[in-house]
């Protein structure tokens, strides 16, 4: 819906219960003409997006407490569930966050939840510094059921998240992000399954929010599901698991998402909740996944249940060398902690630029004591077929010889056929710069296979089972590199783009490849790296 901006600044934030198609109206998208904006409104367009890393200007004109379908499949409307179902504690840690975001994940809890069933909504301010708190505790002051927790000092996710844990009331305690709008009939299914097994920990169907124009956009399920899996750089994959017609049933999912994560409180504190010692930001997904997996319990995706959630551009309160710092510090204690030998692959991926950690001496503790199970159990009975860098010939970077760069992809595309191969300053403990010389001549990350795509371009593709012409090269004593199918190579344009073209060896096709002998753990179940 294309918008008239001068009519839309005289809209409320809130319903008019006469406006039949107030904007996002049944999570439409909002588009806004940014030429058409003041030199005043050009600036608060900007500065929403700096902020926040998604549209607040968007967000600020959509009702905090819109109405959205009912998305679930017809299976999920006719399940009956029990009456004495466990109530839920929601805990929504947040720093800086927009209001208008926060405030609709809040009403849409309110909205779509049975009183009955919902003890508490915790919202953890995570020592903002923003105009949020002016506004806030007067209009939440109107919401009984709401709670507002304030630290003194920035915590991080984690430490908000166990801060307002540790206030709950409830027999299961829902960590919800800031930005979600949960829908109809959400909760039930999520305290049903957790009933019915007390050490599952289970996450919703996850639907997309446009952090752009905050269009809500349901999963179809139509067959499929989106699950989790990580790579060797220890990013959350998505993945597709097949889903019966109309099934209810929960689905395996090997890792969490982490936006939205429900758990008997019990079960919580018997596997040492999260580990405290993850500091802000990044890998407390992974380690909730491994260790429910590994210590006796279950990660399961609740195909009922169907929240939508804003994915960030990118984190506006940390950023740059300092984020990467500290998600690598957290992969790292991950990896310490419930990895054994395969830690190395992690380790190998940052080039073995290794950093303090803390003290980890009490999860293995807890560890031991719970009697968990090895990692190689965990990879067989959850990612089987996952790559295995030990059978590859050798891994480095690929610099190009005239101008300095390396090859890169974009690692924040997520749709894996669109992502290009293309060059950046080399950093020897990037992961996105680590590249595999495999068996049958294929040149891979942990994402995927360089393939020839249309007739010059090189992408990012899925790694072909059986063999693909497109993924095969040669690495030559010339330094080139050789793409088998078109009789091609590679060489780095005057705009620095990476295309194939007619080999004539020239500097901008001579590619130095800092190869070092590829190793590691092998699972006794696999003959081969590709699965």
């Amino acid at each position: 819906m294309q918008i008239d901006i001068r009519k839309a600044q005289k809209k409320s934030m809130f319903i008019d219960d006469n406006i039949d198609n107030y904007f996002g109206y049944l999570g439409r998208s909002v588009l806004v003409n940014h030429s058409l904006l003041s030199a005043n409104e050009k600036l608060k367009f900007q500065e929403g997006w700096t902020k926040h890393g998604f549209n607040q200007y968007v967000s600020d004109l959509i009702p905090v407490q819109r109405r959205l379908p009912d998305f679930r499949l017809p299976a999920c409307v006719e399940q009956i569930y029990p009456n004495n179902l466990p109530t839920a504690s929601v805990v929504i840690p947040f720093h800086n966050e927009a209001l208008s975001t926060l405030l609709r994940t809040v009403h849409s809890i309110l909205d779509n939840s049975p009183p009955h069933l919902l003890r508490e909504i915790v919202l953890v301010d995570d020592c903002s510094e923003l105009e949020i708190n002016f506004d806030l505790e007067s209009i939440l002051s109107k919401m009984p059921l709401v709670k507002l927790i304030k630290t003194s000092t920035w915590t991080g996710l984690v430490g908000a998240r166990l801060t307002g844990y540790d206030v709950t009331s409830s027999d299961v305690t829902v960590f919800l992000d800031s930005h979600c709008e949960v829908t109809t009939g959400w909760l039930e299914p999520i305290l049903a399954r957790l009933k019915e097994n007390e050490k599952a920990v289970v996450t919703s169907a996850v639907d997309v929010i446009s952090g752009d124009t905050f269009e809500y956009q349901p999963e179809p399920l139509d067959g499929f599901i989106p699950v989790g899996s990580f790579d060797w750089n220890l990013n959350y994959v998505w993945n597709r698991n097949y889903l019966s017609r109309n099934s209810t049933q929960p689905v395996r999912t090997a890792t969490l998402l982490g936006c939205i994560i429900a758990v008997s409180n019990h079960f919580f504190d018997t596997i040492g909740r999260f580990d405290a010692g993850l500091s802000v930001w990044g890998g407390e997904n992974l380690e909730l996944s491994f260790k429910t997996w590994m210590c006796g319990g279950s990660v399961e995706i609740i195909p009922c249940s169907r929240i939508g959630h804003v994915f960030r551009k990118y984190l506006p309160y940390i950023s740059g060398q300092k984020a990467r710092d500290m998600v690598k510090k957290n992969l790292l204690r991950v990896a310490d902690v419930w990895m054994d030998d395969y830690k190395f692959y992690y380790h190998h991926s940052i080039n073995h630029h290794l950093t303090d950690i803390g003290d980890t001496s009490s999860m293995k503790s807890l560890r031991q004591a719970l009697k968990c199970s090895s990692f190689q159990d965990y990879l067989q009975r959850l990612q089987p077929l996952i790559f295995i860098p030990a059978f590859c010939i050798w891994s480095g970077q690929i610099e190009n010889h005239q101008v300095r760069l390396c090859i890169d992809t974009d690692s924040n595309n997520l749709q894996i056929d669109q992502v290009n191969i293309n060059v950046r300053g080399c950093a020897d403990e990037d992961p996105s710069q680590l590249w595999f010389m495999c068996e049958r001549g294929e040149i891979r990350n942990h994402r995927g296979c360089w393939a020839n795509y249309r007739r010059s371009d090189v992408i990012l593709k899925p790694c072909s089972i059986r063999g693909s012409a497109s993924q095969i090269w040669q690495y030559r004593e010339d330094k080139s590199l050789f793409h088998s199918r078109t009789r091609k190579c590679l060489e780095l344009t005057d705009r620095n783009r990476v295309v194939l073209s007619t080999c004539q060896l020239g500097a901008r096709q001579v590619w130095t490849w800092s190869r070092r002998p590829a190793f590691g753990p092998i699972p006794p179940w696999r003959s081969h790296s590709y699965g």
